[in-house]
């Protein structure tokens, strides 16, 4: 027994040495693994952020070119209640040009968690962004769907359905000016 406490005490120092380089290589490797896992989070956040910022340039394209044609809807629109108004009368057809808007990109960045990996004010102000994105699909949504719950019992009142389409219209367009100046805001103050 003495011969082993002697032994064990000489072999003491490389017992601690041999303890501490397995302590230091364990702490080494998860050092290593951390430092991976950290640079594969900030290229997946990267990425992220790349693929929003290009969503929102492609979904202000889309707006204004709607827009543009709301617009002349309107116009013409006005012009179609002042002629009932008048006692005109013909076919009156109703359209609205639809933005098709994606949040693919915001959806996916928020499935893969890449934005735990952002700036918490840049994320929260896209978040904003979409979510006016989505009372804007509202918006076009309610127009759509006046246009299709409409009746012959409403032809009677032509101008009052107009108007009614005219206000729901306008409404649309206001929302779209107002994302389009989010959507500007965010590529232009990152």
């Amino acid at each position: 027994m003495a011969s082993m406490t002697q032994n064990l005490k000489q072999r003491l120092p490389e017992i601690l040495l041999e303890i501490f380089s397995v302590v230091l290589a364990v702490l080494v490797a998860l050092g290593v693994n951390q430092w991976q896992e950290d640079k594969e989070n900030a290229e997946l956040a990267e990425l992220a952020r790349t693929k929003i910022e290009a969503e929102v340039r492609s979904n202000i394209d889309e707006v204004e070119g709607a827009g543009t044609k709301i617009q002349g809807l309107l116009a013409e629109l006005r012009g179609t209640i002042k002629e009932v108004e008048t006692g005109a009368e013909g076919e009156i057809g109703l359209s609205f040009p639809v933005a098709v808007l994606s949040s693919s990109a915001w959806d996916t960045s928020k499935a893969t968690q890449a934005l735990n990996y952002m700036d918490f004010e840049w994320v929260m102000r896209v978040g904003r962004v979409y979510d006016l994105q989505k009372i804007h699909h509202q918006s076009q949504t309610e127009v759509l769907n006046f246009i299709s719950s409409m009746d012959h019992s409403e032809a009677s009142q032509p101008a009052r359905m107009l108007r009614g389409f005219l206000g729901r219209a306008e409404t649309a367009l206001e929302l779209q000016q107002g994302l389009l100046e989010d959507y500007r805001d965010l590529l232009t103050n990152p």
